[in-house]
């Protein structure tokens, strides 16, 4: 049975639109209620099983590409070891890379006058569990300890990349080469830290990443109850401990925290390691002088130009290697580029108003077209909130296939049970 409906002509739109909420019956509003609810549910498989995945992600994308256009690297340099230098080269494809050519490196870089040189390599030993170096290592490695130590000892801040396993429920530190010689391992107290520049100055950070790529991995507590700076969090933190940003991280106490702007991986200035080592110093200063360096591998993993290239790792502005993303975490903690986290339920109970809001504007519409202009309308908005809470929250939030799930219900039961009729 029809129930009457205003007629546009006695009454104004608002009325119409409150008329025609009013006007659906319990059966509409539950199995609306099912639609949004089976949608949240079913969105992942939905995703993948159409291969919108892609589509997603391109559009999450574009704000990045637009909002980083103008981003550059203030602070931070990369020095890279590319197919020339590992495989083409006196590494000749060797893992671990050659300790004495990392040395040499350090070297350069000290005579260049880098404020702080970040060596990203994982450096953790055969067995690691146990702290025994095999002799064949033991002459190279000896000399990178030694470059290291004398990077220190002339007041350059030395970071270096620790590894770190999860067992039984916890985080550990593999046994590296940098522990076993005495580097890194905390204990001693403030004065006597300060006293020797070899505590001082050299520092190591978990390089194990999170998860979710806009995350920022700040500190982890290990099982002994230590805290450990992650990679990025350490370089920073040996550029200027006294950053504000870098200060409310501390014993394990600092927020969970997000960052809101990628700088792509050509807006960092990049010297390549065989350039570095071989050509004058002179022209280079300009972008090592002063700088934060962290030096990376940027080879192909399975011969030169062959497979992918290594330490690769989605991000939204697309892959990017390990060094570059720890770049980008150096600059978004000494650029205030952070973000609290948003609470989850804070994303739920967003998503559930904007559920409801769709759903009555749905039901008042009176008619297919006006309720197919507001599908389209109600995408745009999603679309503009999605990117507002991208680019200053640093959150992926999308609730697009739930919202058009309720306005693809609300047009079925206009065509195939039009009980309501707008005049």
């Amino acid at each position: 049975m029809k129930r009457p409906i205003a007629r546009k002509h006695k009454s104004g739109w608002r009325q119409i639109f409150y008329a025609h909420v009013k006007a659906r019956s319990y059966h509409y509003w539950t199995t609306a209620t099912l639609v949004f609810i089976l949608s949240i549910v079913a969105s992942p498989f939905v995703y993948d099983k159409l291969g919108l995945g892609g589509a997603r992600a391109y559009l999450f994308q574009k704000p990045f590409d637009w909002w980083s256009q103008g981003a550059a690297s203030q602070k931070v340099s990369l020095v890279l070891i590319g197919d020339e230098e590992f495989w083409r080269g006196e590494l000749a494809g060797r893992r671990p890379v050659k300790r004495d050519y990392l040395a040499r490196i350090v070297g350069k870089l000290v005579e260049v006058n880098a404020k702080v040189i970040a060596l990203d390599f994982d450096e953790r030993l055969p067995d690691p569990a146990s702290p025994t170096l095999p002799n064949d290592y033991k002459a190279e490695t000896d000399k990178l300890i030694a470059a290291i130590k004398g990077a220190a000892m002339s007041g350059v801040k030395v970071v270096l990349a620790t590894p770190v396993t999860r067992s039984e429920g916890r985080y550990w530190r593999d046994h590296d080469i940098y522990q076993i010689n005495d580097l890194c391992q905390g204990g001693a107290t403030q004065a006597a830290a300060e006293s020797d520049p070899i505590r001082e100055n050299i520092t190591c950070g978990y390089i194990a990443l999170p998860y979710d790529p806009l995350f920022l991995p700040n500190q982890l507590r290990l099982g002994d109850m230590t805290c450990l700076d992650a990679f990025g969090l350490a370089i920073a933190r040996a550029k200027d401990k006294n950053s504000d940003a870098v200060k409310k991280f501390s014993d394990c106490q600092g927020p969970a925290t997000r960052y809101t702007n990628f700088i792509p991986p050509d807006k960092f200035p990049k010297v390549s390691a065989g350039t570095l080592l071989t050509a004058d110093l002179k022209p280079l200063r300009k972008d090592l002088e002063g700088k934060i360096v962290i030096v990376g591998g940027d080879w192909f993993s399975f011969a030169a130009g062959r497979g992918l290239k290594v330490d690769q790792h989605l991000t939204p502005v697309g892959l990017m290697d390990g060094a570059t993303l720890h770049a980008n975490y150096v600059e978004a903690f000494l650029g205030s580029r952070t973000v609290a986290e948003t609470p989850v339920w804070a994303l739920y109970a967003l998503e559930l108003m904007l559920g409801v809001g769709a759903a009555v504007l749905f039901a008042g519409l009176p008619n297919f077209w006006l309720k197919l202009f507001g599908i389209v309308a109600v995408v745009a908005f999603l679309i503009a909130v999605e990117w507002v809470l991208l680019l200053e929250r640093g959150v992926f939030f999308d609730p697009m296939l739930p919202i058009v799930g309720l306005g693809l219900h609300s047009l079925y039961d206009r065509l195939f049970e039009p009980s309501l009729e707008s005049g």
